[in-house]
């Protein structure tokens, strides 16, 4: 068994038309999963992430009353779960060969063929499509997005944008540099004259968070505390805009941030219902963000997560680049021999992995205590 066939086997259970059917497959499927988790990582936690996941959510006979609204938790379960198998790394049952991965190449015809690289309109379509088919399936009217002035977000705005939906784009700053504000009012006017349904909204936070300055013990204000605040901040007023507006809220971060480092606050910037850019390396969301014509000043610009007073950018921060970072997760993912390496990129190797390690519970499904079957 290989992964493609159990994703084709998930894929197909978007297709059952009767929900008893539905639900009995759905556990077939669960449960072989986790049989061939278990053969090709024994030693590994994957099979509990994989049950983790939640079950079908899926009420059938006459407990299901609203069965539209039954429908839509069975495919949010079961797109979950494929979304969970798309992560697995190679290593873990996602082929090293066959498709060609970024930078590589392959054997055709007895010759090596570089990879043509990624076919940034082709991503651009599909990213579109599918935040159109998440929206619809959901039954909601939108997205709501926090532009910060940064490329990440303003990549993400803009692919919201291109659905031809109505986008809520906030900005809202909290004792934020002045260039910042700057930034992303410019990114806002930009797509409200290029896409109709895009609207932006100005809301400044500073005194809301000045209420929690003046409110918590001045003993936990640390810097990174406050910094994790203002994030959290920031995710309650999204999400009061997209409960009001009956919106998703669209999360702005890159797979080097969301699964590499970390780099994201756990229930801030991290909390969003979806993640359209979360595949993409850093290289290729500013690919993209040219592709898309991206004002010059935000392509050009330092990326920062504009939570600190010094306004100190990623990389400061992290100690090593983004490129950087992109080479070691390829070299994690295949396994690399790492003894004769230069000594930079060992202390890369070094920063990643403790950035990883130490950030792995904000990439990874919260715990349960599973109760034994003979103490229930």
């Amino acid at each position: 068994m290989k992964i493609a066939e159990l994703e084709e086997k998930g894929e197909a259970l978007l297709g059952i038309e009767d929900q008893a059917e539905a639900l009995v497959q759905f556990d077939n499927w669960v449960v072989e999963v986790a049989k061939w988790l278990q053969a090709i990582a024994p030693e590994s936690d994957l099979v509990q992430e994989w049950e983790m996941q939640g079950g079908s959510n899926l009420v059938t006979g006459a407990g299901s009353k609203d069965v539209e609204s039954n429908w839509w938790r069975f495919r949010m379960a079961v797109n979950k779960r494929l979304f969970w198998l798309s992560r697995l790394p190679t290593g873990h049952g996602r082929p090293s060969s066959g498709k060609p991965g970024r930078n590589q190449s392959v054997k055709q015809q007895g010759k090596e063929v570089k990879s043509v690289g990624m076919q940034t309109a082709g991503v651009i379509d599909y990213i579109v499509n599918w935040l159109n088919t998440y929206c619809d399936t959901a039954g909601m009217h939108g997205f709501v997005v926090g532009v910060s002035g940064g490329i990440d977000s303003a990549v993400t705005a803009t692919l919201c944008a291109k659905t031809g939906k109505p986008v809520m784009l906030l900005n809202m700053p909290i004792y934020q540099a002045a260039e910042q504000i700057s930034l992303a009012d410019q990114h806002i006017k930009w797509l409200e004259q290029n896409y109709k349904g895009a609207g932006g909204v100005h809301i400044d936070l500073t005194q809301v968070f000045q209420a929690f300055e003046n409110t918590l013990p001045r003993e936990i204000q640390e810097g990174l505390t406050m910094a994790n605040t203002r994030s959290r901040v920031r995710m309650i007023a999204l999400y009061a805009f997209a409960a009001h507006h009956r919106m998703l809220v669209a999360g702005t971060g890159n797979k080097v941030e969301d699964f590499g480092v970390g780099f994201f606050t756990k229930y801030g910037d991290g909390g969003v219902d979806i993640s359209p850019i979360a595949d993409l390396l850093k290289s290729e969301v500013y690919e993209i963000g040219k592709e898309l014509g991206i004002i010059n000043t935000i392509l050009d610009t330092p990326p920062t997560d504009g939570l600190w007073f010094d306004n100190r950018t990623d990389e400061g921060q992290i100690g090593a680049t983004y490129a950087e970072l992109e080479w070691a997760m390829q070299f994690e993912a295949d396994s690399g021999n790492e003894d004769k390496l230069p000594a930079r990129k060992k202390e890369v190797l070094d920063i990643y992995r403790n950035f990883h390690n130490a950030n792995r519970h904000k990439m990874i499904p919260v715990p349960v205590c599973k109760i034994p079957v003979q103490l229930k």
